[in-house]
């Protein structure tokens, strides 16, 4: 009971502060990926092949998508043991294999993931994709089903602004000129170019996998967050509808932990790349004695709204004062549960 009530008192504090901004556009601008771990095994012999690496890996450090855990051991060949973000729970490693500048080259980047980040850059609200199996007819099929689909959700969709009653100052708060739109991305498990990415898509599944659960489908959004695995008999129209409403619905809970999905590792330099399209001052309560500081400007992207402030006061008070009612009413239910 103690459990159920502490949730539940969590549950109502996040949703008080629920943003009218579409999942796939806040994780975009807002979520930085977990790091993944880089561990570099390695004894004193190779010192050198260690610098050359360090050196491979400065190359690629953007947006703090790795860590670099310098491990010395006896062994005699040194190695890279790549291993997922401490955030996911998992201990499984992604990939081990020596220590070259080659390999650390591809855990970094692939054809793939390159052409993944540049569809999300360049408008896509999300890439299904598609890790092939050995069955190509198969493969076709649900390729085929998979489109049709998601052509016909992109479509129907609607994001916040277009069904939402939302205030007329939350109206600032994102760009309503964005558009939803998905493409699909096959990928073949065979490809070695994208060996570690697929590592990384199918390791997080359990050891053993039926062959006709392939292909698999993973939609991916913001700065690489893969959502879910889909295995071919789960494709279906309900369930794709459900995974788009998800993407494309207000960011109810902007605490990235707190919503479903695991980072991919992708070395791109996203704040350089991406143009920004929330106002966080819209989100943001006014700083109190720093008005004289703060330019006056119009911004094309977002509504003109001449009584905002006013307004958000009001709004940001009413949220204090119910948020501070509910911590009350929630520590006197857990000291009830505790009775």
């Amino acid at each position: 009971m103690k459990k159920i009530t502490v949730f539940l008192f969590l549950f109502l504090c996040v949703n008080i502060f629920a943003c009218s901004v579409p999942v796939f556009r806040y994780a975009l601008e807002r979520w930085h990926p977990d790091p993944y771990a880089i561990q570099l095994n390695y004894n004193t012999p190779h010192t050198n092949k260690l610098s050359e690496i360090l050196d491979t890996l400065r190359t690629f450090d953007y947006d703090y998508s790795f860590i670099i855990e310098k491990i010395k051991t006896s062994e005699k060949s040194p190695e890279i043991n790549l291993l997922y973000p401490k955030t996911s729970g998992l201990k499984t490693n992604v990939w081990e294999g020596p220590m070259t500048v080659n390999n650390i080259k591809k855990i970094l980047d692939s054809p793939a993931r390159r052409e993944i980040a540049r569809r999300i850059l360049g408008g896509d609200s999300a890439v299904f994709l598609l890790l092939e199996g050995d069955n190509e007819k198969r493969n076709n099929e649900v390729a085929v089903s998979l489109m049709k689909n998601i052509s016909i959700i992109e479509e129907e969709i609607k994001l916040p602004h277009e069904y939402a009653d939302i205030p007329e100052e939350d109206l600032q708060i994102y760009d309503t000129n964005i558009v939803f739109k998905l493409s699909m991305l096959r990928l073949s498990n065979t490809n070695s170019d994208d060996g570690i990415l697929i590592n990384m898509l199918i390791r997080i599944l359990p050891d053993s996998i039926p062959k006709d659960s392939y292909p698999i489908v993973y939609p991916i959004f913001g700065r690489g967050r893969m959502l879910t695995a889909m295995f071919a008999k789960d494709i279906t129209a309900r369930n794709l509808q459900g995974i788009c409403e998800y993407i494309a619905g207000e960011c109810s809970c902007e605490i990235k932990v707190q919503n479903p999905g695991i980072d991919l590792l992708f070395s791109v330099d996203w704040d350089s790349l991406i143009e920004p399209g929330i106002n966080l001052d819209a989100m943001l309560p006014p700083l109190a004695g720093f008005a004289e500081f703060a330019p006056v400007k119009n911004d094309t992207n977002f509504t003109e709204v001449k009584t905002v402030k006013s307004k958000n006061k009001l709004k940001i008070w009413k949220n204090v004062i119910i948020v501070l009612g509910i911590i009350a009413l929630g520590m006197a239910m857990i000291k009830i549960t505790k009775k």
